[in-house]
């Protein structure tokens, strides 16, 4: 049984591996904006039509009082962190882009010893340090760099706020899933994404849509629905079999797979110190979750 659930949880960091290689092939002509309403389109109307076979008649009963906390966590999570993911892939590619935006549960624990006073033990600190030595690695390697510098500098700021966000929607997440089930958090997630986008950048996506081909949106869509559809079931049904430290250390590795699929498409290929850096922050990360 656990074989199966180690099976789901590299086929999790497969889908998330794949989907930012997807993104980038479009980023260039398509704005984050527009790109992370498509992607999560797809996967509101499928958890949308989930959550009606199943009877989700009590799922607007307890939005009346977690709306709040909904809202926040639409905000940090899907509207901000999950752009600014996408303007991180955009400035600095797929793999690193993937592995920045990955540091989140560093996030997570600065937040526990802020608020819990949680301490950090000797090799969660070790951990720390093999993250903030990668980040320092891979910002020297873009420092440097005579083309494009300051943008890949920009790009790696940019995915370490990312990761902040990220950490902050994930934390308050954490306390709305003791009421509500994954699949109404998700629909509810996705639902309310779709409308807060449209509103905020509403100008944006009616000039931009119409110029999109068919077959670009088809692509899009596919990504959205490979990384937030399949990618999270995966990662859920493994979290039931398997629990969140092996789970989250196996989909920590997703970063390497990306890698490995970007410089055997000849797509990206990334240079000594960036693939040093890229291998501490991914120990890091592993380290960090495994610590729990």
């Amino acid at each position: 049984m656990e074989i199966l659930g180690i099976v789901y949880s590299a086929g999790a960091a497969l889908c998330f591996a794949i989907a930012p290689v997807i993104y980038n092939l479009f980023l260039k002509r398509v704005s984050p904006f527009t790109l992370n309403f498509l992607r999560i389109s797809i996967v509101c109307i499928v958890m949308s039509l989930l959550l009606l076979m199943s009877g989700g008649s009590s799922t607007f009963s307890i939005l009346s009082y977690l709306l709040p906390l909904m809202i926040l966590i639409v905000i940090t999570g899907t509207v901000f962190g999950d752009t600014l993911y996408l303007y991180t892939i955009k400035y600095i590619g797929p793999t690193v882009a993937q592995a920045i935006t990955s540091t989140y549960p560093l996030f997570v624990y600065l937040l526990a010893m802020i608020f819990v006073s949680e301490r950090l033990t000797h090799i969660q600190l070790l951990a720390v340090l093999l993250v903030v030595l990668g980040l320092i690695i891979i910002y020297s390697s873009f420092k440097n760099a005579h083309s494009q510098g300051r943008v890949r500098v920009r790009g790696l700021v940019v995915g370490v706020i990312c990761a902040f966000t990220w950490s902050l929607s994930i934390a308050l997440s954490a306390y709305v899933l003791q009421y509500m089930s994954p699949l109404q958090y998700l629909a509810l997630r996705n639902i309310m994404g779709v409308i807060i986008i449209s509103i905020l950048f509403g100008k944006r996506l009616i000039s931009e849509l119409p110029e999109l081909s068919l077959w670009k949106v088809i692509v899009i869509l596919s990504g959205g629905f490979i990384e937030l559809g399949i990618g999270i079931y995966l990662a859920a049904v493994a979290l039931r079999i398997i629990g969140a430290t092996i789970n989250s250390a196996i989909t920590s590795l997703s970063p390497l797979i990306t890698m490995a699929i970007t410089r055997s498409l000849k797509i990206e290929i990334l240079n000594v110190r960036q693939t040093l850096g890229l291998i501490l922050l991914v120990i890091g990360i592993i380290a960090i979750v495994l610590s729990t």
